[in-house]
């Protein structure tokens, strides 16, 4: 599994590489986060999935450099109770975060490629079948929109999906990030 993210980490492009900021302070070198954490609201208009969805998305993120804590909820429609799944990772770590569901196992694992964040998961149903997913998160349009470029395979084949989603409190009114407790 390692290699395999190796592999990912050098099919990107050199200058998506080295976009991460440097900064020395006092002679040590310090790197700058980029600024995942706050929430999220989908745009279907700009997103390009496969399954569309009525209702609305969001995604709360919280990120140190450590550890990378992300909420999803999903709410179709205003009188329906909003669907939810949460997880939280060690960024970098060797370790996959192993998650026993009720008929497919899930591990996961983080790593920091750059500026961006790449998602590794692989699931084992309780028949044998097998799953990958990966997910990129990279920030555009100077922090502002998150951008998630998922690569799914599973028994049905191959599906990418793009999910475009908006930083709330980015637009006119002003408004700040919320935090998770």
């Amino acid at each position: 599994m390692r290699s395999s993210l190796l592999l990912v980490a050098l099919a990107l492009p050199p200058a998506l590489l080295s976009q991460q900021s440097t900064h020395s302070t006092r002679g040590a070198a310090t790197t700058t986060l980029p600024a995942f954490s706050g929430t999220w609201v989908l745009n279907p208009t700009r997103s390009k999935v496969v399954q569309r969805s009525n209702g609305e998305s969001r995604a709360i993120i919280q990120y140190d450099g450590k550890t990378w804590h992300h909420i999803h909820t999903h709410q179709a429609d205003e009188e329906g109770k909003p669907d939810a799944w949460q997880t939280t990772l060690i960024v970098d770590s060797p370790t996959p975060h192993v998650v026993q569901g009720e008929d497919i196992t899930f591990r996961s694992r983080i790593q920091r490629v750059g500026t961006a964040m790449l998602l590794t998961e692989t699931g084992t149903t309780l028949n044998g079948q097998k799953t990958t997913n990966s997910v990129r998160y990279t920030l555009e349009d100077g922090g502002k929109t998150l951008v998630e470029t998922e690569t799914a395979v599973g028994p049905l084949g191959k599906q990418v999906n793009i999910y475009v989603l908006e930083r709330e409190g980015s637009g006119a009114t002003g408004e700040h990030d919320k935090k998770v407790d």
